[in-house]
């Protein structure tokens, strides 16, 4: 239920948004889909990231408003115990 009012409150959001629903897979793997969905949303196939540091880094950078989701992110935090 949150995850489909969370996707219907961005259906008319004035800026590129970046859904992604976390899983318990590894660090990597969550990274990596995480990236994709980034690549999608900005139209940018060759963009590269080795960690989630990066991938904010790399948004702040842009200097616009993006929005991004990461929903169930207790399902990432669970893959990942440096958080």
């Amino acid at each position: 239920m949150k995850t489909r009012l969370i996707k219907e409150a961005l259906v008319d959001a004035s800026f590129p948004v970046i859904f992604y629903q976390c899983s318990a897979e590894s660090y990597e793997r969550n990274l990596e889909s995480f990236a994709n969905e980034l690549k999608l949303s900005l139209g940018s196939p060759f963009l590269f990231f080795r960690s989630f540091h990066e991938v904010f880094s790399y948004l702040s950078s842009l200097n616009r408003r993006i929005i991004a989701v990461l929903d169930e992110y207790g399902e990432f935090k669970k893959s990942y115990g440096g958080i």
